[in-house]
């Protein structure tokens, strides 16, 4: 609980005094659980919602709504934030960080948008990767699979440089095979990424300076069911989607006395995917200004105004375009957060908002209330009232035609041109004949309490009621208008799909949940307990797309350091099965669902040297073959998580 975490205040704060659920992932955590990619890592962490939708695709969300595309957890990689402006989600599979950069992954369940900004709304992660100073000299890692394409290597040099700096260079390649069907035959989802990026850090007296930079390219095999395949004349080059990813990010931070300090940070984005498809080429430039100062030792103030320039093109052969093919937006933000302590530091109150300007709802407010009452090292007990907001992505504005028509586009457009459709009626949901388009925005009540009762045994409880409004929910993606096959005449009747989507209409829900951590350090071991459940209160005609359910997660994992260097670590995980909508019989292969299931994972290392480190590990071992998300996923059928057991080696980390 001494671990500082500053996703709450934007300043370092224990653990045990944040008035939030905050938890703290450490870098030395991911690699005893032998994880080898980020959505496997947020696994770890209590009330988080993780699901493999194939080999390379995830659902991930907090405290519910965890579907392929989830639009209400931000993402920030050392303050970059890395969420697609498409659904306002986050491509996990092209998100490419080295794990064993990672200092510490931050999670704070529940809203964040007073310091974070809009799309903080059931959570925020945040990637702290490691001081340059803190990975010097030379790095070798090498972890294989059972199945051949399971390989990771990654090899990282680091050095000072002139002037009190520190920096380091780093390559990576990663390789997953592919999944399985319910009949047991391996899927065309197999997914490989390779790249490499660079970070330097200066520190001085009054000024800490850093650099960094990545460059990556993935393929990702898109397994498209056959009654989901477009024809061949549809695809611009392959089916599969090649995705090409890079960023540049600066940071200084100023001490201007001791109590007071400005921060400076600026980067530039860019994004491209090319599936065939629907191709998506996104820019962002974002520059952020912060400053802290803390008049009394009692109390601080921290504000900050930044501005966010994005343009995202896209183009596509089939029939999901978007009204706004080349869309540019300016994002004009400010925030201000002030805490005050009381009772002779035992009781802090904090109080804040961000204002936020966008092009599609003008101005959005997002307060917050906080407080936390410390009476002693052992007990606290906080409080948090907070308003946040998801504010519209491309999504929200795509045309979905009428299913009695195919679509003719003749020539593709270039990026940023709308297909012609000619007379072909076609509509948008949301938007079509809605003058005030709104947020969706939740009003969120949260409660917390921890106790150190003894030495090494902490509890940290917490519950939650959410309030959502407007929430705009589509049960399921409509399939792609085909062509008949050749020689045959058109399908009889209408394809699978929604009664009419002109009639959805943005909905109110609640949730009610909580989680729970138990965990018990001893000498030479560790266990650790968590418990995290989401009940949906929701109108009974609603949409019902994957996450929105009712669900429990439990997790125990236990760590030994046993003798001459060697370390064990068991865990062991439930998830609660989530019923399926329902919906038209006809239309059940576009349902989305989250399976329920049992599974354990293990791992065992030993370190015969210092600077050594040999390891084997198992995942998903009580199945040879299970599913975790079930349902249509736009652009891949789902297929199911399998058993993989990986050797790894490293030397120097």
């Amino acid at each position: 609980m001494n671990v500082e975490v500053s996703l709450i205040s934007r300043t370092e704060t224990k653990l045990f005094e944040t008035a939030a659920a905050a938890f703290v992932l450490t870098g030395d955590e991911i690699r005893r659980a032998g994880v080898t990619t980020l959505p496997d890592a947020l696994r770890l962490v209590p009330g988080m919602q993780v699901a493999s939708v194939d080999a390379n695709k995830w659902a991930i969300s907090a405290r519910g709504f965890a579907h392929r595309f989830a639009n209400k957890l931000l993402v920030i990689v050392d303050g970059r934030h890395v969420y697609t402006p498409i659904f306002a989600g986050v491509f996990w599979e092209v998100l490419d960080v080295a794990l064993e950069d990672v200092e510490r992954i931050e999670v704070v369940r529940g809203p964040g948008a007073t310091l974070w900004g809009a799309n903080a709304v059931n959570g925020i992660v945040s990637i702290v990767t490691k001081h340059a100073s803190k990975t010097q000299g030379a790095a070798v890692s090498l972890t294989q699979g059972n199945a051949g394409g399971d390989l990771i290597g990654v090899a990282r040099y680091g050095g000072q440089i002139k002037g009190g700096g520190h920096y380091r260079a780093y390559g990576k390649f990663f390789g997953r095979d592919g999944f399985f069907d319910p009949a047991g035959q391996r899927v065309d989802d197999e997914w490989t990424i390779a790249g490499g990026g660079f970070r330097a850090d200066w520190d001085k007296v009054q000024d800490r300076f850093s650099l960094q930079g990545n460059l990556s390219s993935s393929e990702i095999e898109q397994n498209l069911a056959p009654a989901r395949r477009p024809p061949p004349e549809l695809f611009d080059g392959s089916p599969d989607a090649l995705h090409t990813n890079s960023h540049i990010l600066a940071h200084w931070q100023h001490a201007l006395s001791a109590r007071s300090n400005f921060a400076l940070k600026g980067y530039y984005d860019l994004y491209e995917r090319d599936d065939g498809l629907n191709d998506v080429r996104s820019q962002a430039y974002e520059i952020d200004f912060q400053h802290y100062m803390a008049p009394r030792v009692d109390r601080q103030l921290i504000w900050g105004a930044s501005y966010r320039y994005t343009r995202n093109q896209t183009r596509t052969s089939f029939d999901v375009p978007f009204d706004l093919p080349d869309d540019k937006a300016d994002l004009f933000s400010a925030f201000a957060h002030a805490e005050a302590t009381l009772a002779d530091g035992r009781l802090r109150l904090a109080l804040g908002t961000k204002i936020e300007h966008n092009e599609y709802t003008d101005m959005e407010y997002q307060p917050s209330a906080r407080a936390i009452w410390v009476p002693n090292a052992q007990h606290a007990v906080w409080v948090a009232a907070t308003r946040a907001v998801r504010t519209p992505a491309l999504s929200d504005f795509r045309r979905v035609p009428d299913f009695g028509e195919r679509p003719d586009f003749g020539e593709r457009p270039d990026f940023g041109e709308r297909p012609d459709f000619g007379e072909r009626p076609d509509f948008s949901p949301f938007t079509n004949g809605e003058p005030d388009f709104k947020s969706e925005t939740l009003q969120a009540l949260e409660v917390g309490y921890r106790l150190h009762s003894a030495k090494g045994l902490f509890f940290d409880i917490t519950g939650y009621y959410n309030d959502y409004s407007y929430l705009k929910l589509i049960p399921f993606i409509s399939p792609p208008i085909l062509p008949p096959p050749a020689g045959s005449g058109p399908p009889p009747g209408r394809p699978p799909g929604p009664p009419s989507l002109a009639a959805l209409k943005p909905v109110d829900a609640s949730t009610l949940g909580g989680e729970l951590v138990a965990e018990w350090h001893g000498q030479h071991s560790r266990v650790r307990a968590t418990y995290a459940l989401v009940a949906f209160d929701m109108p009974s005609s609603a949409p019902r797309p994957a996450g929105t359910g009712s669900e429990q997660r439990v997790m125990l994992w236990s760590s030994l350091d046993l003798r001459d260097g060697v370390q064990a670590d068991a865990m062991l995980r439930y998830v609660d099965p989530i019923d399926e909508p329902k919906i038209p019989e006809e239309a059940s292969e576009f349902v989305s669902s989250l399976p329920g299931y049992t599974d354990l994972d293990l791992r065992l290392s030993w370190r015969p040297r210092t600077r050594w480190e040999l390891s084997l590990a198992g995942q998903n071992l009580l199945h040879k073959q299970r599913p975790e998300y079930m349902g249509f996923a736009l652009d891949s059928a789902t297929s199911e998580i399998r058993r993989v057991v990986y050797a790894a080696v490293r030397w120097g980390f």
